[in-house]
């Protein structure tokens, strides 16, 4: 038995890391946009009535997974998204495990009025530098010592603290301690319809979390294992297994951030929620199916967005990738074509991946433009945004200068996290993003002391941005230095400036 618990705790140690880790009326009414509601069988076709943002619903962006970096990194390209104005032509958002933490903090500080500007309450230059000390404030997410406490608790005890954990650092800000959240219950947490009416042209985009079913649920239906990737929606859920059905209120996932810690439930035989079947797409299928990470199926929550043939689809890659092997591009372009002659190509990447002497890191791109080709014929234009370490923003170190011809920042690292976020922040710009990035990359990748260990550990990864922590936590300049690159990369859509500008009327 001791032995048995001794396994199950590096078990959990190991996964801890963040690698496992149409066009409708504005006042369009939610609750009845569910599969089949213009005809269709429910278990035959993918749910497809998502309201426009403007004239069409032609514009996806994907999130992927990767724990507290992903999350980080995904917040840098919101908040350049959203400066480009290209946030307010999103009109499906989907993620997976740390993605979707990126996607409910977004989502949190939404107000629902229709006076704001979707985006404004997280990445107004009024608010976004608060917004962000205010997360590092609550960054200890899920340190060593609560993972391994969850260990020893009931699944359903475990499952309640690590949504507790979601819901106190990526949930809305309201002063109140871990303690205190502990204590407030289910009922204050935002639900999943908690925008419906406010999802729309002049409202929030849609939104996908995207979870994992259990093999020995599909009945050897599945052939690949992407084919398990199960999206939960605020008004349906589903898959193309077992079809799609109107979501009626779980109660092993009530909530929001409860849908978030399934979608991001990494340690299997702890967190993965069981829920009631309510569509009949599959023949004698069990009355509740069990669910878990959607990272374990498909980890860049791209799927959905090119099975509805979304036409601009921005991919946003921030898993655990060390040696830049780019395995859930390389699995999803797999299974699209062998599934379905499906062709899915960014040059870039597969160049990169066809050169047998390439060099370890990929620094081709920040924004690598791809297509989606369907058999009839039709494409879909894709925006690959890989994090990694692109000569555009880290320049040659060999000089001793970034791409602009300036000396590199003093290397630093500074193990804080502030006790308190008052107003008077200065503004967020791109000089000091880039230099607080610049800064804590040199600092671990040339300058700690101590790098040469964790570079010999197994599991562990130093070399930024490729990082894998045991603690899930982050100091303050660590979570700044992934917000800062995300938001450098995706600045980089500017490039495709005369393509966008021609959708800017949808």
């Amino acid at each position: 038995m001791k032995m048995r618990k001794f396994l199950t705790v590096i078990c959990f140690i190991v996964l801890a890391q963040p690698s496992a880790f149409a066009q409708l009326a504005n006042d369009v009414d939610l609750d009845t946009l569910i599969p089949g509601s213009s005809g269709e069988p429910t278990t035959a076709v993918y749910p497809t009535g998502f309201p426009a943002r403007g004239g069409d619903v032609d514009w996806g962006l994907a999130l992927s997974g990767g724990g507290l970096r992903s999350a980080a990194f995904s917040i840098g390209v919101l908040k350049a998204l959203h400066q480009q104005k290209l946030l307010d032509h999103i009109d499906v958002i989907s993620s997976v495990s740390g993605g979707g933490y990126a996607s409910y903090w977004m989502y949190s500080k939404y107000d629902g009025d229709p006076a704001t500007r979707f985006g404004d309450g997280a990445f107004d230059d009024s608010v976004f530098t608060k917004n962000v000390c205010d997360l590092a404030r609550k960054s200890e997410f899920l340190p060593l010592r609560r993972m391994i406490g969850g260990l020893f608790s009931s699944d359903d005890s475990a499952f309640r603290k690590y949504r507790e954990a979601i819901e106190y650092t990526f949930g809305a800000n309201d002063n109140k301690t871990r303690d205190e959240k502990r204590n407030v219950g289910e009922e204050p947490l935002l639900p999943f319809t908690a925008f419906n009416q406010k999802i729309s042209a002049t409202g929030a985009p849609y939104f996908i979390l995207n979870t994992t079913i259990a093999k020995d649920h599909t009945k050897g239906k599945t052939k690949y294992n992407i084919e398990r990737s199960f999206e939960i929606g605020p008004t349906y859920r589903g898959n193309s297994v077992f079809g799609f059905a109107e979501w009626a209120g779980d109660p092993a996932v009530k909530t929001w951030c409860g849908g978030v810690a399934l979608s991001a439930a990494a340690i299997r035989f702890k967190l993965a929620r069981k829920m009631p079947n309510e569509s009949d797409g599959l023949k004698d299928a069990p009355k509740e199916i069990t669910m878990y990470d959607g990272g374990f199926s498909e980890n860049l929550a791209a799927l959905p967005l090119i099975q509805r043939r979304m036409k601009n689809i921005i991919i946003v890659d921030a898993e655990n990738d060390a040696a830049y092997k780019f395995p859930s591009y390389q699995a999803l372009k797999k299974y699209l074509w062998d599934a379905h002659k499906i062709t899915l190509g960014v040059e870039k990447i597969d160049g990169f991946l066809s050169n047998t002497k390439r060099g370890k890191t990929f620094k081709d791109a920040a924004v690598a433009k791809g297509f989606v080709k369907y058999q009839d014929g039709a494409e879909s234009t894709v925006y690959y945004i890989k994090m990694s370490r692109p000569d555009t923003i880290f320049g040659s170190k060999e000089k001793g200068l970034d791409v602009e011809g300036k000396p590199l920042p003093k290397p630093k690292r500074s193990k804080t996290r502030p006790t308190v976020c008052d107003n008077g922040f200065p503004t967020v710009t791109r000089e000091s993003l880039r230099t607080g990035m610049l800064s804590y990359s040199q600092f671990i990748n040339e300058t700690w002391t101590w790098r040469y260990l964790f570079k010999a550990l197994p599991y562990i990864n130093y070399n930024f941005p490729e990082l894998a922590t045991v603690d899930q936590t982050y100091y303050r300049d660590q979570l700044e230095a992934f917000i800062g690159l995300g938001y450098l990369e995706t600045l980089e859509m500017k490039a495709y400036a005369p393509l966008l500008s021609s959708n800017e009327a949808h």
